[in-house]
């Protein structure tokens, strides 16, 4: 199942070369991703690795803008097609009002697809994880609240009332690829690394 979502397309282009020229230099964020990529791809054409380390970054700022234009991001999102196996399941899940567990990565924007269904009368609160500075995190939760809600914060209270909402038939969409300091080894692209 995919959707396909973007911003104001100069705001768009601008926010990926921005990120990509300037914060993700300055973070140091292209040593991460190379760094990634050489512990679990070692064998990728080094070509392959240079358009990488600069797509990602750019992805990053393309996203950082879309979430910062809420609106006509959902909007947008809510217009673009869906398709893909799942999606009868869904309608059945939706209409007999059964919870859904949706399950991703950070491929792209991870809210596309659920603004997606949202516009489309489904019931898709989203897990999210606070930021560490509560200012930021405010407005954060701000703007992902106008793409879609319920959105539950990681954490005991978050949990309950997430079991709540799926217990009344909601579905709730989660992002398993965060960095976590506990959990079992999980074997990912050959490496082994702790689960959430």
């Amino acid at each position: 199942m995919g959707a396909a979502a973007g911003a104001v397309p100069h705001a768009h282009s601008a926010g990926g070369w921005f990120f990509q020229t300037m914060v993700a230099r300055l973070a140091g964020h292209g040593k991460r991703v190379r760094a990634n990529l050489d512990h679990v791809l070692p064998d990728m054409h080094e070509s392959e690795k240079r358009k990488l380390v600069r797509a990602v970054p750019n992805m990053i700022g393309r996203t950082v803008i879309e979430l910062f234009s809420p609106e006509e991001f959902a909007a947008r999102s809510r217009a673009a097609p869906i398709s893909g196996p799942g999606i009868t399941d869904l309608e059945v899940s939706r209409d007999k009002r059964r919870p859904v567990i949706l399950v991703s990565g950070h491929f792209g924007n991870y809210d596309a697809v659920r603004a997606g269904l949202i516009g489309r009368g489904f019931r898709i609160g989203g897990l999210y994880r606070p930021m560490g500075n509560a200012y930021f995190n405010t407005d954060y939760l701000a703007t992902i609240s106008k793409i879609g809600a319920p959105l539950f914060p990681r954490g005991r209270g978050g949990m309950a009332d997430m079991v709540r909402f799926l217990k009344g038939g909601g579905g709730l969409a989660m992002l398993i690829d965060q960095r976590m300091h506990r959990g079992e080894p999980l074997t990912f692209f050959g490496q082994t690394g702790p689960s959430a």
